[in-house]
């Protein structure tokens, strides 16, 4: 059998609340980590180059609580992260301007994205613009129209 290595990011990229809770202590220390076994090992292990995507329940986790964390929006870093990963499950490429101009507001809310808004004056359009400065987007370039009311023109 492989010795465990501590240092080799895959080898933490299962681990589970119920893979700690036998442990004396474990208990305590999940919920010093909000019930997140990578966040312990991301914090115990921070030379490691972890991909916290790939930890089992990250993604849920993440994404149940981060309407819940106070400032979560306001850094921008979340918010473009949020974009990003958007984005890649609609194949689109979040680099190129064109691509953001017919995204709704109720695909950023189907997405998980709702509280975006509160934090850019109740805008998808202003939140996507402030997550990618570098594209230079032109807000009024963007579909303001509701999915709602594309149908009744349609």
């Amino acid at each position: 059998k492989k010795e465990f290595d501590p240092l080799v990011a895959d080898n933490w990229y299962s681990i589970s609340r119920s893979d700690v809770l036998p442990f004396h202590g474990g208990k305590e220390l999940l919920k010093h980590y909000n019930n997140a076994p990578w966040r312990a090992v991301m914090t115990a292990y921070p030379d490691v180059p972890f991909k916290p995507d790939n930890f089992k329940g990250y993604k849920a986790q993440v994404m149940k609580k981060r309407s819940g964390i106070h400032g979560y929006w306001t850094d921008i870093d979340n918010v473009r992260r949020f974009f990003d990963e958007f984005a890649q499950k609609r194949g689109m490429d979040p680099t190129i301007a064109d691509n953001w101009y017919s995204v709704l507001r109720e695909d950023i809310y189907k997405a998980g994205g709702s509280a975006i808004r509160k934090h850019f004056e109740n805008s998808h359009r202003k939140a996507i613009k402030e997550a990618y400065p570098e594209l230079d987007l032109d807000l009024s370039k963007f579909n303001s129209l509701t999915k709602k009311a594309w149908l009744k023109v349609l």
